[in-house]
Formats: C-alpha cells, structure tokens, sequence
C-alpha cells in the first residue's frame, strides 16, 4: 500500500509538472493575475497580520506580485530557507533580500530574522506550493516534505495554495503525514475545505 501511494504520487508529480511546462505565454499571466485577485480578496488574507508565502521558480505561478502586496499591505511576511531537510522561515521587509538557495530558488538571506513558530505560526495566513491539489483540498508536494514538517500540528494556520484549474486532479494520494489546504484558489474558481 505504502509503495503504490508512493508510485501515485510520483506519476502525478510528473503529469502535473509535463502541464505546467506547457502553459506559458498571456494565457498564463492572464491566469497569474486571476489567482492573486482572488488570494488578496479572501477574508483570511485580509484578516491577518502575518504571511508565510514562497518565490516561485520553474513553472510555478509567478508569487513575485502577492509578495509585493503582502509588504503593501503592511503584513509580516517570511519565506522559507532550506538547510538539510529541515526548512525555517525568516521575515523579509524587502525582496532585494533574496538570494539564490536550494536548487536555485530564492531565499532570505542571513541578514533576515527567523521566525519563531510559537509567536508567529498562530493565525498566519500561508502560501503553500504544490504540484497537484483534489476537492477534499489535499495537497501534492514535491516530495521532500518540507511544509508538513514543519507546520505539522499547526491547526490555527490557515493554508491557501494558489494553482491553475488542470492542477486540480480527481484524486490526490495522501496520508495523515500530508497538510491538507484551507483552500485552493485558481484562476477559475476557490475551493474551500
């Protein structure tokens, strides 16, 4: 059972990431507008005081405005540096702060203070990447488990993944390690739990 979760996921991994190679152009800024539209308007967002977002790299959808408008609006924000398998979040006041890191995505640098969960996880609104998400708001990362590490207990945390419509899939193969999402916003719909 483990090992065929474990193929599942793999080979959605790959068909998710084959789509998300494909989509390129004013398609896709149109839908990166869309999305963002809609994360800034959900009331969860505009409630809170504290925001755990990511940079985008690859295909992913493009974080670099909701970023902006996290430090706009006011709001603490922090993303995520990866040392070893274990993940931190430190504050960012300015995106100029972020260098390259794992796998060349951009993460605060040193000069950035880190988070302290029993302060800060407590009512944040997050920003969580994914591959592939279902209608029960389950979540397919890229493996490492890196977010559910290290938001795992966490139940005042509300988690919001921004995708595109085809990241929606019928089924996503989880188990109680996997975070499920708060909701799924894409540029066509938003999907509560």
């Amino acid at each position: 059972m483990i090992h065929d979760l474990k193929a599942e996921k793999t080979e959605l991994r790959r068909q998710m990431k084959a789509l998300r190679a494909g989509f390129t152009g004013a398609a896709r800024k149109k839908a990166d507008e869309a999305v963002w539209r809609q994360v800034l308007a959900l009331p969860a967002f505009e409630a809170c005081e504290t925001v755990f977002g990511y940079a985008s790299f690859g295909t992913e959808i493009d974080t670099g405005k909701f970023l902006q408008a996290c430090l706009d609006a006011g709001k603490r924000l922090y993303l995520p540096k990866v040392t070893g398998k274990q993940m931190i979040f430190r504050r960012v006041e300015d995106l100029a702060c972020l260098v390259p890191g794992v796998w060349g995505i951009r993460e605060p640098d040193e000069s950035c203070e880190a988070a302290e969960p029993d302060k800060d996880f407590a009512g944040s609104f997050c920003l969580m990447p994914g591959l592939a998400f279902d209608r029960m708001c389950h979540r397919l990362g890229y493996g490492g488990g890196y977010y559910d590490r290290t938001f795992a207990g966490e139940p005042a945390v509300y988690f919001c993944a921004a995708a595109y419509s085809f990241q929606i899939a019928d089924h996503v193969p989880a188990d109680g390690r996997d975070i499920k999402v708060s909701v799924i916003v894409t540029e066509k719909e938003v999907i509560p739990s």
